[in-house]
């Protein structure tokens, strides 16, 4: 793999930002390219992995919820595995992703059908302002323009991701987290109505 000059004169952490707006840009190729950036970079075991941020898991992780074409959201699932295979490697898991798992959990289990709070989500903006606006039907769950059959992918896709995440950690921590997070939703009301297809499988 070669590096434009840029990249080579500037630390991939001050690069990579640049690249978060696009992430759920208008135009799927756009989107696919920047996932397929990232997943080179991700590849590359001696690039300095300070540029892996919490921002950044968050936005793959928002890829695989809002995401409605496969290969993009196949392209994520894998740089999410990467992704925290290598925080994990470099001891960082805990601090970029512990804090946020409470907000992934209800994301994933917002019932089908109810908007997802917006607050919940990380929106990069660039100049100022946001870019685009692309998951608008998904995140207000209009199933008059997104199927349900999306909304289940994109769900399953995301638990698949949390799973994955909790696997690195002890099981003993692992089920605290998940009582953590059972509590919480039942206190909020909505996991009655929430689809039993997208909790989390061991």
């Amino acid at each position: 793999m070669t590096f434009p000059d840029v990249v080579l004169s500037r630390p991939l952490a001050s690069l990579a930002p640049i690249l978060y707006p696009f992430f759920r840009h208008t135009i799927s190729s756009v989107r696919l390219a920047v996932v397929q950036t990232f997943l080179n970079f991700l590849n590359v075991e001696m690039l300095v992995g300070d540029w892996i941020t919490q921002e950044f898991a968050r936005l793959l992780f928002q890829n695989l919820i809002f995401e409605e074409r496969a290969d993009i959201r196949d392209c994520s699932i894998t740089a999410w595995r990467l992704t925290i295979q290598r925080l994990a490697g470099l001891q960082r898991l805990e601090a970029a992703i512990f804090e946020v798992l409470p907000v992934w959990f209800s994301v994933v289990m917002n019932p089908i059908g109810v908007p997802i709070d917006p607050e919940l989500l990380f929106r990069p903006v660039k100049g100022g302002m946001q870019l685009h606006n692309v998951d608008k039907p998904m995140l207000i769950q209009d199933l008059s323009l997104v199927s349900e059959e999306l909304v289940l992918r994109g769900r399953i896709a995301a638990s698949k991701a949390l799973s994955f995440v909790l696997a690195k950690w002890p099981a003993a921590v692992s089920l605290w987290i998940l009582r953590r997070v059972i509590v919480a939703e039942l206190s909020t009301g909505l996991l009655y109505r929430c689809n039993t297809k997208c909790l989390i499988t061991t």
